[in-house]
């Protein structure tokens, strides 16, 4: 695969726009894990990485092959990885932290290595607390951010599972907002050197070898085909990405030492609300994982009372990882349909389009998810980044993102989206039906699927009776504040 020897055009584009922020899409998988491992290869002073996943599968041990490569030439290389996002990765961390330039830390550690739940039973209130934060830093001049994690569901390679994401490339003025949130977290009394945490000897030429034969094994199969055919490698090699210029301002939360009790810091949740009380036309939500609670209900049936467009783009139960987030979401569907929110659900079997664009075409057990998470208002300022509109971003994890405004980029991004809900997703509405007892039962959510032309269903799509009973057990339980 050609790569591009160096990145020297941007300082020219950022001297061409002072005190400005420029941000270029990242379209899909294939293009998320091309950009960071072309960033890892053109370094050439410093790698600051901050992510709270970090799989043992293709692409984490590729990626971190590249790292080896990176130091091997003189590159500073920083990870900093949230230790419950991490777990299975101790003989990697341990053997790559031995690097004279590479230097790794743990986000609120676990003792106990080999068994989490007893790390949770005795430390709960301490462990409960998680980093989220995605951020890929480069030469402290480019960055990207967004809400992938590191592993192959996020890239496109897994032939079981696609999570559908967002991120982008941020360089300017901004990086300099961006490389605080590093030091931040990277000096703060919650992270630990993963020395001090992991005990286990592990021997950095034998792991070298391990993930350099590794990475051979993987130049002749169908995802690296498609990497060598990716339209972002030849932009890349042109100099040829599209930048959208403007204000750019990357906000994060932190957690702090409070007493025997971490505690959050917010700034995203204040941010993001003050964005929504300035719409004054439309709001469109992208969030994975969505539990509104009665506050943020009011709020968004408050915005449609005045006149507001609210579209709510989030997980069915068929397409989400995460069930007891759906027992939480669940319950206020019928309220916010009821108040004239629109609902829109992601399918997880793709349409002939979709299915035309993945890799794996022999596989078509391919399940699709929605992790991206992105809030739009007026089509002019977006949010890109890793905060759900759930409680546990709101009031535990640490999340980040960027807000831009941005008209162009904005429309762009609200126009695709838009278009493309018929062939992504379910469409909610409340319908007048005969029930399974043969009585007319009025406001029964209905699940439209327009773009198989299939009759609406008010089964739920996904659901049987087992998997209801479950749902329904979950959704009584008191676990709302912890989703």
């Amino acid at each position: 695969m050609k790569t591009p020897a160096n990145l020297p055009y941007l300082s020219e584009l950022t001297l061409n726009h002072p005190q400005q922020s420029g941000v270029s899409l990242i379209r899909n998988g294939i293009e998320a894990f091309l950009a960071r491992a072309v960033m890892i290869k053109q370094a050439q002073h410093s790698i600051d990485l901050q992510y709270y996943i970090w799989k043992d599968d293709i692409t984490g041990k590729i990626l971190l092959s590249l790292l080896i490569e990176a130091a091997d030439r003189g590159v500073k290389v920083r990870l900093l990885l949230d230790d419950l996002g991490s777990k299975g990765l101790d003989k990697y961390i341990q053997a790559l932290n031995t690097h004279e330039n590479i230097e790794i830390r743990l986000f609120n550690p676990f003792l106990y290595r080999k068994h989490v739940l007893l790390n949770f039973l005795s430390d709960f209130s301490r462990l409960n607390y998680r980093m989220h934060n995605k951020l890929f830093i480069m030469d402290r001049q480019v960055a990207v951010v967004g809400g992938r994690n590191i592993g192959d569901a996020y890239f496109d390679a897994s032939p079981t599972l696609e999570f559908n994401d967002f991120d982008v490339f941020i360089i300017g003025d901004v990086m300099e907002r961006a490389n605080k949130s590093f030091m931040d977290f990277w000096n703060s009394e919650l992270v630990y050197e993963s020395s001090s945490i992991i005990n286990n000897s592990s021997d950095l030429p034998f792991i070298t070898q391990e993930l350099d034969a590794f990475s051979k094994q993987q130049k002749d199969t169908e995802y690296a085909n498609a990497l060598r055919n990716s339209p972002l490698l030849e932009e890349l090699l042109s100099q040829n990405l599209k930048w959208y210029w403007g204000d750019v301002n990357l906000v994060y939360d932190q957690i702090v030492k409070s007493g025997s009790t971490p505690e959050k810091l917010k700034s995203i949740v204040p941010a993001l609300s003050n964005a929504m009380n300035e719409t004054s036309e439309e709001l469109l939500i992208i969030s994975p994982y969505f539990v509104p609670g009665d506050r943020l209900v009011e709020q968004l049936s408050g915005l449609v009372r005045n006149g507001i467009d609210v579209t709510i783009l989030t997980n069915s139960l068929a397409s989400t990882d995460v069930t007891a987030v759906h027992a939480g979401y669940k319950k206020y569907r019928k309220k916010l349909l009821q108040n004239g929110v629109k609902l829109h659900e992601f399918m997880p079997e793709p349409s002939e389009q979709r299915a035309k664009k993945r890799i794996f075409k022999n596989k078509p057990s391919v399940r699709s998810s929605l992790h991206a998470k992105s809030y739009i208002f007026d089509r002019k300022k977006i949010f890109i980044g890793s905060f759900n509109l759930d409680p546990r971003s709101a009031n535990i994890n640490s999340e980040n993102g960027i807000i831009f405004d941005n008209p162009e980029l904005g429309e762009k991004v609200s126009s695709t989206i838009y278009e493309a809900l018929d062939d992504y997703a379910y469409l909610l509405d409340l319908s007048t039906v005969n029930n399974e007892m043969g009585f007319i039962e009025n406001n029964r959510i209905t699940w439209f699927n327009k773009y198989r032309h299939q009759q609406p269903t008010v089964d739920e799509p996904g659901s049987h009776f087992f998997m209801s009973l479950w749902i329904e057990l979950l959704s009584i339980l008191p676990i709302e504040q912890q989703l």
